[in-house]
């Protein structure tokens, strides 16, 4: 049985590190939502490109990445469905860049207040501060 069965993970942002990280989860059994902005995750359109046997051409790279998860879109002002996703989740990959220090209500501050269980894993550079604390 694989070792993260029952595991829920919300994917956020876009970049191939969001994805690699997703895809260990999904390989070892978690559930894997990758939330992907209307126009669908601009990774699906990096070549080279493989016919998913409908004669849509699909990226290889991106349908490997995202093996095992479902995608789900998210509207670039769509609280409402992040906030769905995440009330099941235990876990949010997010590799947007202002995440951290957003103070809105899809920024970690508030995620973090709204739900406490949520482990997050920021996947953004992180800048050293004159203190050289993170």
């Amino acid at each position: 049985m694989p070792a993260l069965i029952g595991l829920r993970v919300t994917e956020l942002g876009s970049n191939a590190t969001a994805a690699w990280c997703g895809k260990l989860f999904a390989d070892f059994g978690a559930e894997v939502v990758n939330l992907e902005p209307p126009s669908g995750d601009p990774g699906r359109r990096v070549p080279p490109f493989v016919d998913r046997g409908d004669g849509i051409l699909e990226s290889a790279v991106f349908a490997w990445m995202n093996t095992n998860k479902r995608s789900v879109t998210l509207g670039a002002d769509d609280t409402r469905t992040l906030h769905a996703a995440l009330v099941v989740s235990d876990v949010l990959i997010d590799a947007r860049q202002a995440a951290r220090r957003d103070p809105g209500p899809t920024g970690h501050a508030v995620l973090r207040a709204a739900f406490p269980a949520l482990d997050i894993v920021a996947l953004v550079p992180h800048v050293i501060d004159s203190d050289h604390s993170l």
